[in-house]
């Protein structure tokens, strides 16, 4: 990774818990930018540098919500994955379902890994740093 801030795609429609994970991220001090869209239809115009989002940055990693109005987490990835330039982009599925069917459908649509929200601020926390960790620190990632 270079030295810029990783720059995180928070694709969630909830304007409160997109802002307890921004704060969160900001809290435990990781060097990143999280840009947020609330719709699934935003998140692909955002990575595909569309409409209103021509000059948005190349993104390192997405967070994904699952139930989002319009196109669902399932439709976002499987946009991302039929997509060349955006094949590469890792994409974690956060979402508050634990359903095993949800589960399975993200990994059959080639999710990197599926989150299920925690409930509490503490585990948040403890899930933001590993995310920080291992993406950033461990994995070794293909150039853009």
């Amino acid at each position: 990774m270079t030295d810029r801030p990783a720059q995180l795609l928070l694709v969630e429609d909830n304007p409160a818990e997109a802002e307890l994970i921004q704060r969160v991220f900001n809290r435990e001090k990781i060097n990143n930018t999280i840009n947020h869209v609330e719709t699934g239809e935003e998140a692909i115009e955002f990575l595909r540098k569309q409409g209103a989002y021509q000059d948005a940055p190349d993104i390192d990693l997405v967070l994904l919500d699952l139930n989002l109005p319009g196109l669902n987490g399932h439709e976002v990835l499987d946009e991302i994955r039929k997509d060349p330039a955006l094949t590469k982009t890792p994409v974690i599925m956060l979402s508050n379902s634990r359903n095993p069917s949800d589960v399975e459908e993200a990994y059959k649509h080639h999710v990197n890994c599926y989150v299920a929200k925690p409930s509490g601020i503490a585990e948040l926390s403890q899930i933001v740093q590993n995310i920080d960790h291992f993406w950033f620190q461990v994995v070794v990632r293909p150039t853009p």
